[in-house]
């Protein structure tokens, strides 16, 4: 979603040499005019979190719970999804990121407490 794609575009982009970009879903790369030789074949994240929002809205889901990773590039999926959501007033029950490497399992075993504490309410 950043890392990986940002070291290649300061790479190409300058030469003007299109980069077919498969991971290029942080919203910050819509910007055609920063990001113009960048062809995505990933949705943004403002999309996407659209997409969530429709399927919760489908199932009749009011109260979801939010774990996405926190490591590495900073992504925007959950802001969009939490914005799409409050719009439809939908609530995240929690909302929790996990770091990209987790190697305390007590802290796994926090994330998992509190979705099971989310679960019964």
């Amino acid at each position: 979603t950043g890392d990986e794609v940002r070291q290649v575009i300061d790479v190409t982009q300058p030469y003007g040499v299109t980069t077919i970009a498969t991971q290029a879903s942080n919203s910050v790369y819509s910007n055609t005019r920063r990001f113009p030789v960048l062809l995505r074949l990933a949705p943004p994240n403002d999309v996407m979190g659209g997409a969530i929002t429709s399927l919760l809205l489908y199932w009749r889901w009011e109260v979801f719970s939010v774990v996405y990773s926190d490591g590495g590039t900073p992504g925007d999926i959950h802001k969009h999804l939490l914005r799409e959501t409050e719009a439809h007033n939908l609530k995240a029950a929690i909302t929790e990121p996990v770091p990209l490497k987790v190697d305390q399992i007590e802290y796994m075993m926090g994330v998992w407490h509190k979705l099971a504490e989310a679960a019964q309410q």
